[in-house]
């Protein structure tokens, strides 16, 4: 049975490169070919939605694809899947509602469901940690706007508040295609969220696709006596704003540190602060070749980390990190960290002993650029809070029942069990989603 491949690049960044190829990479030895669909529209035409832009995983790209064959015209087979990005933003012409919904990949699945009579098998990968409930995107989004804890409570509690509620539920499931019988959403994340699930049944929160790599090295919490080498993954637009507090951070830790500082695309020209301290060494990178930046990270003593790539990277290689995703100004002239719901994936389901909860309050603060000289000296210096970090890591994840703890195994289980029943596409989706709850005990 085949198996098409459709990464995109959503906004910026290659996050969505990276997911979709670790995801497919257990298909190959299992006996399933990999496809990449070309279009057949005039070159630029397929591209009428500025969000996402196709990328072809049969060349090189920033991460290793297992082989892909790029194809101009389906292969004859009665029933295939598709494994995409973001379904509803990519691949339908029109949505729900029948308002034109222009994906740069929908000429592509027509011409495959017309490929295979019998049906196509849509696994739509969603964001990283984005399954959450209407009232929890909804207090995330009030809290970037500069909004008080009680603030929002009240805002929410308000009849215009549950009618922004039931919009953004509407919403949502229209923009994700929700409604869709033939596509299976699987949201990758460290730990599930049950009420997420009942309210939106087509969800479904799958573990993480795992970094390659040999698992988990051995840890021991103690500081070596050598510079402190810290590595930061600068990706966020807004991470010039932690250059400052973080080089004095790190001048106050009355050792050396090595500080190498990776800078994302909308950095602009890596400039240092004129005054800093003689202790840190900065040294800023350019592109390097994934081998050679695989290796610094793992000497790293300290990850400095954002988004979710890079998070799950600091996860397991076992190393403690500190999370910056960017970060907004408030009207008061505070800081509120920027889109965090993969640091509150990850924390939902590990912080349950003292010390890991004194862990997770500075993973937040330092994520809202509050409190940086004191959270760098505990993620620093502290072999206590280091071993909380790592303990907290290694529980990652573990919140999902076996059969869904591992991303790209589920994948493949799922294929495997569509490639096994005759039964439509419509009953095999309803029935994957019923036992999905069922093991998740969502009902």
């Amino acid at each position: 049975m085949p198996v098409y491949v459709f990464p995109c690049r959503i906004q910026q960044g290659l996050g969505e490169w990276v997911e979709t190829a670790r995801a497919v990479r257990l298909l190959p030895r299992a006996g399933y070919p990999l496809y990449h669909l070309r279009s057949a529209l005039p070159q630029g035409e397929s591209r009428r939605d500025p969000r996402a832009v196709p990328l072809d995983p049969s060349r090189k790209g920033t991460e290793p694809f297992p082989p892909v064959r790029a194809l101009a015209t389906p292969v004859r087979a009665p029933r295939a899947v598709a494994v995409v990005t973001w379904f509803g933003v990519t691949a339908r012409r029109v949505d729900s509602a029948g308002d034109p919904m222009p994906g740069p990949l929908a000429d592509r699945f027509e011409r495959l469901r017309e490929a295979h009579p019998e049906g196509l098998l849509v696994l739509s990968l969603e964001e990283f940690g984005t399954a959450r409930t209407s009232r929890e995107a909804m207090t995330e989004g009030l809290r970037q706007a500069g909004f008080t804890g009680e603030q929002i409570r009240q805002r929410l509690r308000t009849p215009g508040g549950t009618d922004h509620l039931r919009r953004y539920r509407e919403a949502f499931r229209q923009a994700r295609a929700g409604e869709r019988d033939d596509v299976l959403h699987l949201f990758p994340e460290f730990s599930p969220s049950l009420p997420a699930l009942r309210e939106f049944p087509f969800a479904l929160p799958i573990g993480p696709f795992s970094p390659p790599g040999d698992g988990l090295r051995p840890w021991r919490p103690s500081i070596p006596r050598r510079p402190l080498r810290v590595v930061w993954y600068a990706s966020a637009s807004s991470a010039p704003r932690l250059m400052a507090p973080l080089l004095d951070a790190l001048g106050d830790l009355s050792r050396p540190v090595d500080l190498a500082v990776r800078p994302g695309p909308s950095w602009g020209p890596f400039v240092l602060p004129s005054a800093r301290p003689r202790s840190v060494q900065v040294t800023g990178l350019a592109p390097e070749g994934r081998r050679r930046w695989e290796q610094r990270l793992r000497r790293a003593d300290l990850r400095v980390v954002g988004g979710s790539q890079s998070l799950l990277e600091a996860i397991s290689g076992s190393v403690p990190f500190l999370y910056f995703n960017g970060a907004l100004s408030t009207p008061s002239g505070g800081s509120v960290g920027f889109r965090r719901e993969k640091l509150l994936s990850f924390l939902r389901g590990s912080a349950h002993r003292p010390a890991e909860r004194q862990v997770a309050r500075d993973l937040r603060a330092f994520a809202d650029l509050r409190g940086i000289p004191g959270v760098v000296r505990r993620a620093a210096g502290s072999p206590a809070w280091r071993s909380s970090c790592v303990r907290m890591e290694r529980n990652a994840g573990k919140s999902f029942p076996v059969p869904l703890r591992v991303g790209e195994r589920y994948v493949l289980r799922l294929i495997r069990a569509f490639e096994g029943t005759d039964e439509p596409v419509p009953r095999f989706v309803q029935r994957t989603r019923a036992w999905h709850r069922h093991a998740l005990g969502a009902g």
